[in-house]
């Protein structure tokens, strides 16, 4: 199984640096990089990492396409690639309705726009994969198997499963990616108890009907968007199981096992894992063993 890492954008630069220099020393194959309206511009970030790192692929998760042009994109990682080599994963998704909406993005109509992307990407063949961060059915019933991989947004075995069903992607390139905290303070769980509401109220309508879960995701949207956060906390235990994962090295040693049983080539370990210092050397170092390299 290989294990990834994503780092929060929103760092300061020279801390995601020294973070990204970490994760590479401590011997991981990826880091991801994520993007949203807050977050720095993702190309010079890219960049950056790359300048100051040696060997490790970047990977980005994902970069929506309603906030990019597909041309530009692919040619600002075909000059990435002149510099630094095929160092890079171009993932690829819709993004947060609420993130676009905030930059006043209202038609999420998104599959065209895939395709789109998937036209221009096979004339200008930059040479770098192109993963699909998608999590309905439809979406990846009609596009998965046109992509190198699959970035799902969810580290939960029994989502990924239903979605493997459901859309007969087993023999894909399957990644799994979601918010993880490693020995979590009352602090911190706050903050991944947030991200993990964000993911829960994305969740597409057939999928929760599909996972007997939809009561459960409607509440979640409804304290979500009134920032009811006392209410959310009250669902702690549900949006764990669902959507995320919260615990000792033990409780993410497990998560790896069931994910790798049913199929999935690499877990993505996402924010906010933790803020502290220490306890980050402590953890890359000790999830390191549970990888391995294709």
């Amino acid at each position: 199984m290989k294990i990834g890492l994503n780092i929060d954008g929103l760092y300061d630069i020279h801390t995601l640096i020294k973070k990204c220099r970490i994760i590479e020393k401590t011997g991981f194959d990826t880091i991801w990089l994520g993007e949203g309206p807050e977050h720095r511009h993702i190309y010079p970030v890219i960049g950056t990492v790359a300048s100051k790192t040696r060997r490790i692929t970047i990977g980005t998760s994902i970069l929506s396409v309603h906030m990019h042009k597909p041309f530009q994109l692919f040619q600002s990682f075909k000059l990435l690639k002149e510099f630094f080599g095929t160092r890079f994963i171009i993932g690829l998704g819709r993004g947060g309705e609420k993130h676009l909406k905030t930059i006043g993005k209202n038609n999420f109509k998104t599959i065209p726009l895939f395709e789109e992307y998937l036209r221009i990407y096979n004339t200008l063949k930059p040479g770098i994969p192109i993963y699909l961060g998608a999590i309905g059915f439809k979406t990846l019933i009609r596009l998965g198997a046109k992509f190198n991989g699959i970035i799902v947004n969810s580290i939960s075995p029994k989502i990924i499963k239903i979605i493997i069903e459901k859309t007969g992607l087993k023999n894909n390139n399957i990644l799994a990616i979601g918010p993880s905290v490693y020995l979590p303070n009352k602090k911190l769980i706050n903050k991944f108890l947030v991200t993990c509401a964000f993911i829960a109220s994305e969740l597409p309508g057939k999928l929760a009907l599909e996972l007997g879960i939809n009561n459960q995701i409607q509440e979640i949207r409804k304290y979500f968007l009134k920032h009811d956060f006392i209410e959310l906390k009250n669902m702690k235990d549900f949006l764990i199981e669902n959507f995320g994962l919260a615990g000792s090295i033990e409780d993410f040693e497990k998560r790896v096992f069931e994910l790798d049983k049913i199929g999935v080539k690499e877990v993505i370990f996402s924010n906010p894992i933790t803020e502290n210092h220490r306890k980050f050397n402590e953890f890359i170092k000790k999830i390191d063993r549970l990888r391995y390299s294709e």
